[in-house]
């Protein structure tokens, strides 16, 4: 067993929003909370989604500890559990992946979120976690008192308790990682010999790039690049048809309904020139989908376009070795969907 960890963020980064609505459904209908229209809620979840959390945000956050006075303990680990089964179907696409590569070097996953920990452990119990490192409510004769069990896990907090952790399940930061979407995660991520920014926000996104740290986006495979929240391929769709891309050329598609809206699928086509490809970016722009693409490596190795090519999705092939790296890749594409 491998004495290093892999830290994982849960908001924004294991999941596109926030998993606070689901929780809070989920309390509702189990009777501990009541159900409530918030003015503005979804304005402001749409928000979270974008551009992610704030100082002003976790403010409330972690007053929001009192309102649990009196809950019942096993109660919520109830409602949690139910919450849990609907948060697996949120997890993004390409994580599981990530989860299989450490779980094959021997690494430990943890959960590390600001979230609290009786509604995430259930999550990272059915995920296949190690353990949870969150923010911890303290009980009294099966009831929460409203108070707060240590440190809200937030911010230099939340490295603080990944350092304890470490130090207390023999796990070596030099040679862990860390997977976060937010800013304020960047002690934690700097406390690891391998940081990963997942769906960055803007701040965190300039950091990366200043100290070299990967950004990965988990509902996409590795190496496809987003602006501004979407990959090249959905920024270029309203501009790929016929008349713009190929006015010298007639091309018409018939039959683009038998290509599903979503899920994996696979199109085959007979090549014959350079040209083909230019048809088939228009059919998978004409179809709503981003495409990815096998290509020989002299493809890859040209200078800008390589990179474009890559940014756009493309596989490089190496025909000559034999591997099948590409074909695992486009595999891993197509269950990602």
């Amino acid at each position: 067993m491998s004495n290093a960890a892999a830290f994982f963020d849960l908001d924004r980064t294991l999941i596109r929003g926030s998993s606070a609505p689901v929780f809070a459904k989920h309390m509702a209908d189990a009777g501990i909370t009541e159900h409530r229209d918030i003015p503005l809620a979804d304005l402001f979840l749409k928000f979270y989604e974008e551009v992610g959390e704030s100082r002003l945000a976790m403010a409330p956050a972690k007053l929001s500890v009192r309102a649990t006075k009196g809950w019942d303990v096993a109660a919520v680990a109830e409602a949690a559990k139910d919450a849990a089964q609907e948060l697996q179907g949120n997890i993004q696409p390409f994580a599981a992946s990530i989860f299989d590569e450490h779980r094959a070097k021997g690494r430990k996953l943890v959960m590390a979120t600001t979230s609290p920990e009786p509604f995430v452990r259930p999550l990272a119990d059915a995920l296949g976690f190690d353990d949870v490192i969150a923010s911890k409510w303290t009980s009294l004769d099966g009831r929460y008192v409203g108070e707060l069990d240590g440190d809200f896990v937030w911010g230099p907090k939340k490295a603080k308790a990944v350092a304890e952790w470490a130090e207390a399940n023999d796990v070596r930061l030099d040679r862990s990682y860390a997977y976060s979407d937010s800013y304020y995660d960047s002690p934690m991520l700097d406390s690891v010999a391998h940081p990963v920014a997942v769906n960055p926000d803007p701040n965190l996104t300039t950091t990366a790039l200043i100290k070299g740290w990967p950004i990965r986006h988990l509902d996409k495979n590795e190496g496809v690049v987003k602006v501004a929240g979407r990959e090249i391929q959905e920024w270029a769709r309203p501009f790929m048809r016929p008349e713009l891309v190929a006015p010298f050329a007639d091309v018409h598609f018939d039959g683009i309904d038998n290509v599903p809206e979503t899920g994996g699928a696979i199109i085959v086509f007979n090549h014959r020139s350079y040209f083909d490809t230019t048809v088939m970016g228009l059919l998978a722009a004409q179809s709503g989908r981003s495409a990815r693409a096998l290509g020989k490596k002299e493809l890859f190795d040209t200078p800008i376009v390589g990179k474009v090519a890559a940014a756009l999705g493309g596989v490089r092939v190496e025909r000559a070795t034999g591997s099948d790296e590409p074909l695992l890749k486009a595999a891993e594409a197509i269950r990602g969907g």
